[in-house]
């Protein structure tokens, strides 16, 4: 199990970094000065619980770095646009939510007679985020496949098969 999970987890990552050189956001997200693609992908990483689901079914950095090879339109790539426009924002904010928790729960065990029962609640809360956060991911991951037409779907399972 722990190894099926760090084969996804690394293949996730991998396949995120890749193409997050395409996506620059602009405008619209939370804190966007200080915005940084790589940065978010890897916390999403250590913080997301991943499911295998994402791996066959990618996120929107995938569909924008594979475009010409899925023959996506002006149309798709819009409401591509418009999804990942929509999670980041959230996924930013969840991703500081699970990190404060973190924190919270580190400072507690740093001390000389943590108190189980609230670092109990704390690793639970932080778990519960976790699971929302990665729900809301795949929200958006599935959404991105809505988008393909069935010959598009075919070209993806190809794609999907050589990464």
């Amino acid at each position: 199990m722990k190894l099926h999970r760090i084969f996804l987890v690394s293949c996730i990552s991998l396949s995120m970094i890749m193409f997050s050189a395409i996506f620059h956001p602009r405008s619209g997200y939370a804190d966007s000065s200080s915005f940084d693609m790589n940065t978010f992908q890897s916390q999403m990483h250590s913080d997301f619980i991943l499911p295998s689901v994402l791996v066959t079914h990618p996120g929107p950095m995938f569909y924008f770095k594979n475009s010409k090879e899925l023959k996506l339109s002006e149309q798709q790539l819009n409401k591509i646009k418009k999804i990942t426009h929509k999670i980041i924002p959230k996924t930013q904010k969840q991703l500081k939510q699970i990190e404060r928790l973190k924190g919270k729960y580190l400072d507690l065990m740093k001390s000389s007679n943590p108190n189980y029962h609230a670092s109990r609640k704390l690793l639970q809360s932080i778990g519960k985020l976790e699971a929302i956060a990665t729900a809301d991911h795949l929200e958006a991951h599935l959404a991105c496949y809505k988008v393909l037409t069935s010959e598009q779907k075919k070209t993806l399972s190809t794609l999907l098969a050589k990464h």
